[in-house]
């Protein structure tokens, strides 16, 4: 039989291997969590840089669409001025026509034509024609200042119908 020998036990080797053997499992672990720790915060920051990205990209479409309603608000009023513009181009020239129709009807012979034609006129027959005597005569110098002068003139028959004698008296007039 064999004798169980007395092995001395060294307690300290022990305690040594024991408690390097536990911070080793303890260093495994810590790196182990550091890792998860990375890959977490690794996943977090991609996550914030996404979040930001579509959160930038939110602003810049936000932006940009103001931008864009903008302008097309002022193209809608560029367009609204443009067509008020030809309206008022519209409007002059039918100012100009309706101005030119009544120069138009103002023309004397347009005058005589309504007056006879429309009014029922007529021109004056001899007995009806007075002439009348004034003792002022009005002129314009080269000035255009009004004078008055005072002329005698002979006042012609009512009778007296003969036109070389009414042009004749006509001239000394003017």
């Amino acid at each position: 039989m064999r004798v169980a020998r007395k092995r001395k036990i060294n307690h300290d080797e022990l305690y040594q291997q024991y408690y390097n053997k536990s911070i080793n499992r303890k260093l495994k672990e810590s790196q182990e969590l550091l890792v998860k720790k990375k890959q977490v915060h690794k996943a977090k920051v991609r996550i914030r840089f996404f979040m930001s990205a579509i959160i930038f990209g939110i602003i810049v479409f936000g932006m940009l669409s103001i931008v864009v309603y903008r302008y097309a608000e002022i193209f809608e009023q560029n367009y609204y001025v443009e067509g008020l513009k030809t309206e008022m181009i519209n409007l002059q020239r039918q100012k100009e026509d309706i101005n030119a129709r009544m120069e138009a009807m103002i023309v004397l012979k347009n005058v005589e034509k309504v007056a006879i034609q429309e009014i029922g006129m007529q021109y004056p027959q001899p007995e009806q024609i007075v002439y009348l005597t004034s003792k002022w005569h009005y002129t314009l110098n080269e000035g255009d200042m009004l004078e008055t002068t005072t002329k005698e003139e002979k006042s012609p028959n009512i009778l007296d119908n003969n036109p070389i004698a009414l042009v004749k008296i006509w001239l000394s007039r003017n």
